[in-house]
């Protein structure tokens, strides 16, 4: 009776504890790169906020300039301000119609 009392206890108290844990803390981004050359950009994602996260967070990957073939692209987080990010997400720049925009969805029960 004494173990099962304490058990209950326990998981009492950290189920407290986790529901205490701040949003936000889990962000795919943490640093954002302040310029943007489009000409290396070959999509752009977008994750909507999360229990995990609470912002929107914007995600370019761009093509690498030393021997494509042998790197993979890299994953840098922008600024949804940077004047080439509102420019792609417009998409009226005909030179920018080849970037691809994923929009993810926020994720159910995370």
């Amino acid at each position: 009776m004494v173990y099962k009392t304490a058990v209950v206890i326990t998981v009492l108290l950290l189920s407290v504890t986790l529901a205490q844990v701040p949003r936000g803390k889990r962000c795919r981004c943490t640093s954002h790169i302040k310029e943007l050359n489009v000409k290396k950009v070959i999509q752009l994602e977008i994750f909507p906020s999360s229990p995990k996260c609470d912002k929107e967070e914007y995600v370019v990957v761009l093509k690498n300039s030393k021997k494509p073939s042998k790197m993979a692209p890299s994953k840098k987080c922008v600024s949804p301000n940077i004047r080439a990010v509102k420019s792609i997400l417009k998409g009226k720049n005909k030179k920018l119609k080849h970037i691809k925009v994923i929009r993810h969805r926020a994720a159910l029960g995370n």
